[in-house]
């Protein structure tokens, strides 16, 4: 009986090996997009009303730009430019099931070039309990000529797998939309030597690589002053991402020229050191309370500077009611062109955010003041 037992056990441990092979992360083709959902973690059973919370990471050769959460073959939200540290980014998304039963979560992660990974699932119940089946190992009798009784093992086969609900169709993923150019002067004729403002703005800035106006680089929405003393052209350059470019021009004509006829160089402007000043902050206002939100959009105010803006930077930090401030996943935030930024919380948390901007210069201006809010419990 001890040797028929051992070599069941020797079974059960390559059964087991061979199925962690097969799951293991590095089956997957060096160089696809992917997508691994850490938590939660497969058959997860939680009570009915019980937020999930849905963390893991992605890696994309033409990098990640954003990650899809489906919930039940349906797309539920998106979170756009994700964290990235070295080549993997890190994703996180709080989500409530609509009611008991089983529920299939679903990661999907979409690259700068607009193809997506497989998507990585995982199935949780929710209410109730799952039943554990322990498989019956039934030893088989065999009489040998020699009149000798063996005994094999009959292993049964294993378990079914909890059935894992997978799209039957392939998600459409839309193209990011293209920018929108806006590029314009205040008087497009001015007498030679008065000055006038040129203004551009770009909106739909997610294919945007950079932007440059007369050779230099700035920010996507800036004005800039103009004072020819004869006609002038002056040109906007839009790189994007896929390699192609959006060109404008604006010519300022002016009436007579500048006296005298070869009037030398004029100085050099000083080169800007001045940073900008710290943005407003808008929402959440200092000391707002949300009850159990996943997520809270951050907004301040524009800032300006002769330079134009070239982006801004956000510091985020909570603590669970220590006083022990530690910055969440992802702060700083960097790189952010737009005046608002999404950002997902967690019930029975204290936050607090502030905001600085960076000029066209590099210049690097001062945070804001912090503002804090707090994320309840139901």
């Amino acid at each position: 009986m001890t040797v028929f037992k051992g070599r069941i056990i020797v079974l059960y441990l390559v059964i087991g090996g061979l199925l962690l092979a097969a799951c293991s992360p590095s089956a997957t083709t060096a160089g696809e997009p992917r997508t691994w959902i850490d938590v939660p973690v497969n058959g997860l059973e939680v009570p009915e009303g019980q937020p999930v919370l849905i963390e893991g990471h992605a890696a994309h050769t033409a990098g990640v730009a954003r990650v899809e959460f489906w919930f039940n073959g349906e797309l539920g939200t998106t979170q756009e430019e994700p964290p990235a540290e070295g080549g993997l980014v890190y994703f996180a998304h709080t989500w409530t099931p609509p009611g008991p039963g089983d529920h299939t979560i679903q990661v999907v992660a979409i690259g700068a070039d607009g193809s997506g990974s497989e998507p990585d699932s995982v199935r949780i119940h929710v209410g109730g309990q799952v039943a554990e089946v322990t498989p019956e190992i039934t030893p088989t009798l065999v009489i040998t000529p020699t009149g000798v009784i063996t005994s094999t093992p009959t292993i049964p086969p294993p378990a079914e797998e909890p059935v894992v609900i997978t799209p039957t169709y392939t998600p459409t993923i839309p193209p990011p939309p293209s920018p929108v150019i806006h590029f314009w002067v205040d008087a497009e004729v001015v007498d030679a030597g008065s000055c006038t403002t040129v203004h551009w703005n770009i909106e739909n800035t997610e294919t945007v690589a950079s932007v440059v106006y007369d050779g230099a680089l700035v920010g996507a929405s800036a004005s800039v002053s103009a004072c020819p003393c004869t006609e002038e052209t002056h040109t906007l350059t839009v790189n994007l991402f896929d390699g192609s470019r959006e060109d404008r021009a604006i010519t300022i004509h002016t009436n007579g020229t500048c006296a005298p006829a070869d009037p030398p160089e004029p100085p050099e402007s000083p080169a800007d050191t001045e940073p900008p000043a710290a943005p407003v902050q808008l929402k959440p206002t200092n000391g707002q309370e949300f009850s159990c939100e996943p997520k809270v959009m951050l907004r301040w105010e524009a800032a300006s500077d002769p330079s134009g803006i070239a982006e801004y930077r956000i510091q985020v930090e909570r603590h669970s009611g220590d006083n022990n401030w530690q910055a969440v996943s992802g702060s700083p935030f960097q790189g952010l062109t737009m005046t608002q930024k999404e950002l997902s919380i967690e019930c029975g948390w204290y936050y607090r955010w502030r905001v600085l901007a960076v000029d066209g210069a590099g210049n690097v201006g001062p945070f804001s003041g912090w503002f804090l809010f707090t994320d309840w419990l139901m």
